[in-house]
């Protein structure tokens, strides 16, 4: 019965880490979608594309 926790609590753990990671990849992604495209970067000089970088 206590390997039996063991394992469950492992795999729910790792399913925890797994939706984490995909809800952190999922609101990065939208989190960039605000920046320029790269057609309109590599029209712009150098210090305007520093300027856009935190």
């Amino acid at each position: 019965m206590k390997k039996k926790l063991s394992v469950m609590t492992v795999i729910i753990l790792a399913l925890a880490i797994c939706v984490s990671a995909w809800f952190y990849g999922y609101y990065n992604r939208k989190s960039n979608d605000n920046l320029p495209t790269l057609t309109a970067i590599a029209e712009m000089s150098e210090a305007d594309v520093n300027s856009l970088l935190p």
